[in-house]
């Protein structure tokens, strides 16, 4: 371990609290953390996706989600800062969404009003986006986590962060 990993992983660990690793690859349309600082992508709400697919299905599936659901998202301040396929098996994928708490939840209220299920103003292409999902999806889960201080996305560091850093209202551009 310590000759992989070094100091990093005794630094890491104490603010890790489990999970399971994998080996990911991006696929073509999935931003590398250049591009993400370049732009300059940030949120204070991040939306972790990992899901199954179809077996052999994750390249194709997430070439379909480049294509049709990142554009919808972008429009909402959701926007993709990593696609991509699990290659240690054949049927899992992760997205990792860059947004705010309040882009968000009007992304999903907007969603809702589409099912008929809100009054607020729906945006028909988010049904497409679920559709998309719900063809290849066979399980999985989604996790909504919040920008470690010292990263690309989140503030300098804890001492510069304050409450308003994770509560910010402007959604990232993409």
């Amino acid at each position: 371990r310590s000759a992989f990993y070094g100091d990093w992983w005794d630094q890491a660990s104490q603010w890790r609290a489990g999970g399971y690793d994998r080996v990911c690859a991006g696929v073509p349309g999935s931003p590398t953390t250049a591009e993400i600082a370049e732009r300059g992508i940030r949120g204070s709400l991040f939306v972790n996706e990992v899901l199954t697919v179809r077996p052999g299905t994750q390249v194709e599936f997430l070439a379909e989600v480049v294509e049709r659901r990142v554009p919808v998202f972008a429009d909402h301040g959701v926007v993709a800062t990593g696609l991509w396929e699990v290659t240690t098996n054949a049927i899992e994928v992760v997205m990792v969404w860059a947004t705010t708490v309040d882009a968000w939840v009007s992304m999903q209220r907007s969603l809702d009003s589409a099912r008929g299920l809100d009054d607020g103003e729906p945006d028909e292409r988010l049904l497409g986006c679920r559709d998309l999902v719900a063809e290849y999806m066979t399980a999985g889960d989604t996790q909504l986590m919040t920008p470690l201080p010292g990263t690309v996305y989140g503030p300098s560091d804890w001492e510069d962060a304050d409450l308003d850093d994770w509560l910010e209202t402007e959604a990232p551009q993409g």
